[in-house]
């Protein structure tokens, strides 16, 4: 059971490893990733004056059939959620989650293969959120329902549902969470672990 895992883990980091040296080699690339920096750099400053806001990343692993095709997911949210009990906080967020593809040989359906390695697929989400804390334990239950939208060769977008677990400690936000993506033709799915910033 241990040793499956662990080739597993390795095979997945090779990828990371072999996908980071590929994107940094695209000046497209960069430039998309330093306005993304300064872009969450500024909204976080004026997020620093607020309550109610929390900005956190999330990493996950595709699950069902398109496993077989995308080897993990970096994600990350801005969201505002405003306390309507003691225990319930409801809001909105905005977001993006990208699946990094696998090795392939194959054509996915629009999705095209790039030296040896299917596309990667980005979409933003833009969803309702709700928070119910199980008591006092800091434990609760969440869901977020919305759209997202692809940025990449698949254009458009579906309906996503995420449920969650979530352990609150006041600053910080810890969740578990399975992410859909309802496509035609089929799902983004993936499993993702994650920790968000609460400013309050």
């Amino acid at each position: 059971m241990v040793i499956p895992l662990l080739k597993k883990f390795n095979r997945k980091l090779m990828i990371l490893i072999e996908i980071c040296i590929f994107e940094f080699d695209k000046y497209t690339f960069m430039n998309k990733l330093l306005l993304a920096c300064i872009l969450i750099i500024s909204t976080i400053n004026s997020m620093m004056a607020q309550e109610n806001y929390m900005v956190g990343i999330k990493v996950g692993d595709p699950a069902g059939s398109i496993s077989e095709f995308f080897a993990f997911t970096i994600a990350g949210e801005m969201a505002y959620i405003k306390p309507v009990s003691s225990s319930i906080r409801l809001g909105a967020s905005v977001g993006y989650t990208r699946f990094f593809g696998d090795k392939a040989n194959v054509r996915i359906s629009n999705i095209s293969v790039v030296k040896g390695r299917v596309e990667d697929q980005g979409f933003v989400p833009v969803v309702f959120k709700s928070l119910f804390n199980l008591g006092n334990s800091g434990f609760g239950l969440g869901a977020d329902l919305g759209y997202a939208i692809g940025v990449d060769s698949i254009r458009g977008g579906g309906f996503q549902y995420e449920p969650k677990i979530f352990y609150d400690t006041g600053m910080l936000l810890f969740t578990a969470s399975y992410q859909s993506i309802s496509l035609t033709g089929g799902n983004f799915n993936n499993v993702q672990f994650g920790v968000a910033y609460q400013f309050r």
